[in-house]
């Protein structure tokens, strides 16, 4: 995830139930944030992880941020006891 990105996006992220983008585990450029950096950025915004799983490449992975007490979460509580 490109911080910068994220931070770009920050008036429009109260209207985002949900945020699904690829985390780095090691550094594939230079000051690009790992999963864990990313954990704490999104979870300081109200995000909290749901599901992260292995990427194609080993360095890499896809994750599901969900919003604390969002519709998506709600949703997503219901269906998967989350």
């Amino acid at each position: 995830m490109a911080r910068g990105v994220i931070q770009g996006a920050l008036s429009s992220l109260e209207f985002l139930g949900f945020i699904f983008l690829q985390v780095s585990y090691t550094e594939i450029y230079k000051e690009n944030p790992l999963s864990q950096e990313t954990r704490g950025f999104l979870g300081d915004l109200g995000f909290q992880r749901y599901k992260e799983a292995p990427g194609y490449y080993p360095e890499r992975g896809d994750t599901i941020y969900v919003r604390a007490n969002s519709k998506a979460a709600r949703e997503l509580n219901q269906c998967f006891s989350f």
